[in-house]
């Protein structure tokens, strides 16, 4: 503890031991460890709103491609019932093909058994 004589306290003090000059550089410190703090905290808010920002983007971005898949999505189902229906009818072409062949093998031959008829008939005269 210092005496209470200023000066006595002032010759006790030792040179290395300033307190005001060691407050004063400590201040000094602090100051420029606020100052740093504030930059880096403002950088960091800077880089938060990009990042936000991005996310923002992202997010959008991403709706527009749910919507994009939805409708591709709808296309493909579509095409798939458009498909059955084409194989449906299809296969009733292919029905009405045979149908029409049977009766036309049908007509072929009573066309010959005709043919055949006529062509006797003028043959030995009947």
């Amino acid at each position: 503890m210092c005496p209470k004589n200023y000066e006595a306290c002032e010759k006790l003090r030792a040179p290395s031991c300033k307190p005001e000059e060691e407050l004063l550089e400590a201040i000094s410190t602090l100051q420029m460890m606020c100052a740093t703090a504030e930059k880096r905290a403002q950088s960091l808010q800077s880089e938060n709103e990009h990042l936000l920002g991005s996310v923002f983007n992202l997010s959008r971005e991403n709706s527009v491609l749910k919507e994009e898949l939805k409708e591709a999505n709808d296309r493909i189902g579509y095409q798939e019932k458009e498909k059955q229906w084409m194989e449906i009818e299809n296969e009733h072409l292919e029905a009405e093909v045979v149908k029409r062949s049977g009766l036309a093998n049908s007509y072929d031959r009573l066309l010959d058994e005709w043919s055949l008829e006529v062509g006797y008939k003028l043959r030995f005269g009947i």
